[in-house]
């Protein structure tokens, strides 16, 4: 099975499953990552549908939302950082590399533990239900979230990188096309080394579990959302 997923034309949608570690192999079909759904129309989200996908985690901020169109799909806003923190936002102006992460978690961990809050939650439709997490881009609020549970999963490390790298260039292949000037201008090879080589710091630094217990998750919250992924 491919990892990639081009759902009405989506361009940087990934399947979770396939990725070996120490307890297993994750399974296809159960969560996925995304950029924003904001353009699919009615047929784009039946596509969704027929995949599995009953639960939609959108990490955006308030300011970057539309209404969402009426759909058959549970809905859940969590965002991640708050982006009106003037201190925040002078020390990461672009929010484009993992660097940030560790600044979000210190900052934040009551909206980043909300996340794997509604990871945890029993299923609605069965035990195949799928859940998709998207923000902007797919690339790096995603990227966090899609690392820590990776990790928790105990994902070798070299796939957990290769997952964010993924997405990192299938978006910015997307946006070269579109001719989004100003994004381009901010990609380079550099850069995603950078990328890469902070992500791997992260994943140094934070034990994704030890997180999620220290803040308000319980033994069997954990259960539940390596269940998502794990048989």
């Amino acid at each position: 099975m491919t990892r990639r997923i081009t759902w009405a034309g989506l361009p940087n949608t990934w399947d979770l499953g396939g990725l070996d570690g120490a307890l297993g192999t994750t399974r296809y079909g159960r969560v996925y990552r995304s950029a924003m759904l904001d353009a699919l129309d009615e047929a784009g989200r039946a596509e969704l549908y027929d995949g599995g996908v009953r639960t939609i985690i959108d990490l955006r901020n308030d300011d970057e939302i539309a209404a969402a169109a009426d759909d058959p799909f549970t809905r859940h806003h969590r965002p991640v950082e708050d982006q009106s923190d003037a201190e925040f936002m002078a020390k990461w102006p672009t929010l484009d590399s993992p660097g940030y992460y560790v600044d979000v978690l210190e900052r934040w961990p009551d909206l980043v533990v909300g996340v794997f809050g509604v990871l945890a939650a029993p299923h609605t439709d069965g035990e195949d239900e799928a859940v998709l997490v998207h923000c902007a881009h797919g690339r790096d609020r995603t990227g966090m979230i899609t690392a820590m549970l990776l990790q928790l999963c105990a994902v070798e490390r070299e796939a957990i990188v290769a997952d964010y790298l993924g997405a990192v260039r299938a978006i910015g292949d997307h946006v070269a096309a579109t001719g989004d000037a100003a994004h381009i201008a901010r990609e380079s090879p550099e850069l995603d080394a950078r990328r890469s080589r902070e992500l791997e710091e992260f994943l140094d630094v934070i034990d994704t579990e030890r997180f999620l217990l220290g803040n308000g998750l319980s033994p069997a919250d954990i259960d539940r959302v390596r269940g998502r992924l794990l048989r």
